[in-house]
């Protein structure tokens, strides 16, 4: 026999494409075998409890390999259609495996025609749409450090870990896979944290309350330096107050609509935290935050530095129910709810 490597490149791809072909009509063999064998039930008189342990232990098939011939077995059983596009190159064992669960004698003309030429992860999104199932929670909790072989103590990581999973729609999965390829000279390795982690890079860039005063401050600072001819100083206090002047400048008479450079400014300063302080020290909340009044603009409060604060939604429903009573905000809110005209709280989203 000729050595694979003596073999010339036409040969070589020529020959390859003979063995797939073939290898794809024995594993239909395979199949149409193994489930006549699960028809009879011959596995018990050989000793084996299910065709599973038979095909692992008797066979010496791994579990995932067993796993996928046993349902795609039983699928070609039922539809002897899909065993015809096996053999045929029209599909793959992985393919029918994924399909299997979902076919119905009320789908089944239809479906089995869909699955044609389609790769596993075509025929994944078709069954997702055929049949798709409820979301599962979203997942993310810190790793805990590996161990040595044969010891009890962990290693220490040299960064903590987090496991992050969540399902996701096919939007989302083109939009995900389409960055990674276009960071795919960025980051050869394609891996999802790192695609992700540079998206996330840009979105806050952009979104950031923090990022864009500290991107405002720099601009007055060269600004101050133009114009005098100085070397520009580190944005400080002094910087961060003036702009928050200018941005005060903005607001309308009425108080109400506050500029975005001022918002910045109050996120900045109270460092993108619920400001409330209870008995036992300031809230811990960064999500959900919304820019406050602290004196209600309805009360005559003004759109000014130091009457704004960063609350969480739940701090800010506590302070306009000290202010205003809670039956008058219980009241505001059912209002709100039904259509009424909006009450004048005070309460600005951030």
């Amino acid at each position: 026999m000729t050595r694979v490597e003596a073999l010339p490149d036409t040969v070589l791809l020529h020959r390859l494409t003979l063995l797939v072909r073939a290898d794809k009509r024995l594993g239909a063999e395979i199949s149409r075998h193994l489930a006549e064998v699960d028809r009879r039930g011959l596995y018990r008189d050989e000793g084996f409890a299910s065709l599973f342990a038979y095909c692992v232990d008797g066979l010496g098939l791994s579990e995932p390999e067993t796993q996928l011939r046993i349902h795609a077995a039983r699928a070609m059983a039922r539809n002897p259609e899909l065993l015809a596009m096996l053999e045929g190159g029209e599909t793959t064992l992985s393919a029918v495996a994924r399909v299997a669960p979902i076919l119905t004698e009320e789908n089944r003309e239809t479906l089995i025609p869909e699955v044609r030429g389609k790769t596993c992860r075509e025929v994944e999104a078709l069954v997702a749409r055929v049949a798709p199932k409820p979301p599962r929670p979203d997942l993310a909790r810190a790793m805990p450090p590996e161990s040595p072989a044969g010891s009890d103590e962990a290693w220490p990581a040299a960064e903590k870990r987090y496991r992050v999973a969540f399902d996701a729609s096919e939007e989302f999965w083109g939009k995900l896979e389409k960055a990674r390829g276009l960071l795919s000279r960025r980051f050869p390795e394609g891996r999802y944290e790192d695609v992700l982690g540079a998206t996330l890079d840009l979105l806050l860039e952009r979104e950031d309350p923090q990022r864009r005063h500290a991107r405002r401050l720099a601009r007055l600072a060269w600004k101050k330096t133009a114009s005098a001819g100085a070397v520009p100083a580190a944005p400080g206090a002094e910087s961060a107050a003036t702009e928050a002047r200018a941005a005060e400048a903005e607001v309308p008479a009425e108080g109400r609509e506050i500029p975005q450079a001022l918002r910045d400014a109050v996120w900045h300063r109270d460092s993108g935290r619920c400001a409330f302080e209870g008995r036992r020290g300031r809230c811990r909340a960064t999500r959900g935050l919304e820019v406050d009044h602290v004196i209600p603009a309805a009360a005559g409060g003004k759109a000014v530095l130091e009457n704004l604060r960063l609350l969480c939604r739940t701090h800010n429903r506590l302070a306009a129910e000290r202010y205003f009573g809670r039956d008058n905000i219980a009241r505001a809110i059912l209002d709100r709810r039904n259509g009424a005209a909006r009450p004048p709280m005070g309460r600005e989203s951030g």
